[in-house]
């Protein structure tokens, strides 16, 4: 698939997780799955003739893992499923995702979550946009994800005497983040912009 002439589109949960670049060109459908269903459903009813770049923060489920770290997504564990994505021609790491339906706050859930789904990271999302996507959406998607917050922290609770400092961390990782995606962005939108030639996937051998 060619790219030339055409028009990136990059989609995001929430734009706390859109770095300040891309505010104007990226569109937000909200968190968790049901969101993430709506926009798969509308992708399908739209024509698609561009990549399509969905990104967004992910915990850590692995405990090396740090905030910054970006992975494009080549593995998903859903709703008791193993899908495996085909992988455009980016220079990111590579991870296995495991999207959630609800969220996970405590080091305990994400330890739970790490020994069922065998992944590297936490989302609410991508899962269930692949699988609600046709087969040309996917042919099309390109998954980011960069780390907000690690396999230990956990999320800020109101009633705790650590609150303060869980919150102060979270903003901490979040700076990271935003700075980290923005770099990825970058260099994705720049490798597949609407004059570039690069096929979005690798032909088969």
């Amino acid at each position: 698939m060619q790219n030339e002439g055409r028009k990136l589109r990059l989609f995001c949960p929430t734009r706390f997780e859109v770095p300040s670049k891309f505010k104007s060109r990226t569109e937000i459908f909200g968190m968790g799955v049901r969101r993430a269903e709506v926009l798969a459903k509308n992708l399908n009813q739209s024509p698609i003739d561009s990549p399509i770049i969905i990104f967004g923060s992910a915990g850590a489920l692995a405990p090396h893992l740090k905030p910054g770290d970006t992975f494009i997504i080549d593995e998903i564990f859903y709703d008791g499923k193993s899908h495996q994505l085909e992988i455009p021609h980016l220079d990111f790491a590579r991870a296995r995702l495991f999207t959630s339906k609800t969220l996970l706050k405590t080091r305990n859930e994400k330890k739970h979550a790490s020994d069922v789904s065998r992944a590297a990271l936490v989302d609410m999302e991508m899962g269930a946009l692949w699988c609600g996507a046709s087969e040309t959406v996917r042919k099309n998607m390109i998954l980011l994800r960069t780390v907000i917050d690690t396999s230990e922290q956990e999320f800020p609770n109101i009633k705790s005497l650590k609150f303060l400092a869980d919150l102060f961390g979270i903003v901490k990782n979040w700076r990271v983040y935003l700075r980290h995606m923005n770099t990825a962005l970058q260099l994705t939108t720049s490798k597949y912009s609407c004059d570039s030639a690069h096929p979005l996937h690798k032909e088969p051998d």
